[in-house]
């Protein structure tokens, strides 16, 4: 592998693909979100459990496919702990622009803790969708509520 390459694949990145937190179903979920990259096969099966407060109270994470996905689907499980339909939509729209743009405030960046080492996928632009793939799909699920 390049150099390149090497640097995305970074400790953490790489501690999360070969030791994914979550890494279970959950009894009864309130949410469920899937989605596949037709692109690469890469796919993502997340399960969240809600509190009467619509907090979040328990994740699973199941991902098959390349280290990016499964490291940002592990990493998203751990996000997502305690947090309000309202903060993972904020979280999101953070997230979506670090991935996608140049710069994000630094308030807002702070609020993204160790998902900002996802960061250096976008000097490989064709494996944001890969990063973005579980974002996508609780997104979509969440917008139903």
């Amino acid at each position: 592998m390049s150099n390149s390459i090497d640097q995305i694949y970074d400790e953490i990145i790489l501690d999360h693909c070969k030791n994914p937190r979550n890494n279970r179903k959950i009894h009864k979920p309130n949410i469920i979100c899937k989605a596949v990259n037709s692109f690469c096969g890469d796919e993502v099966n997340i399960e969240i459990k809600l509190s009467s407060k619509k907090i979040i109270t328990l994740t699973g994470s199941k991902s098959l496919g390349c280290a990016i996905n499964q490291a940002s689907s592990s990493m998203l499980s751990e996000v997502l702990y305690g947090k309000s339909i309202e903060e993972v939509f904020n979280l999101y729209n953070i997230f979506n622009c670090m991935m996608k743009e140049n710069t994000v405030p630094k308030k807002a960046s702070e609020q993204l803790g160790y998902l900002k080492n996802l960061k250096i996928i976008k000097k490989n632009p064709i494996r944001i969708k890969c990063c973005l793939l579980p974002w996508t799909a609780l997104i979509n699920e969440i917008e139903k509520i």
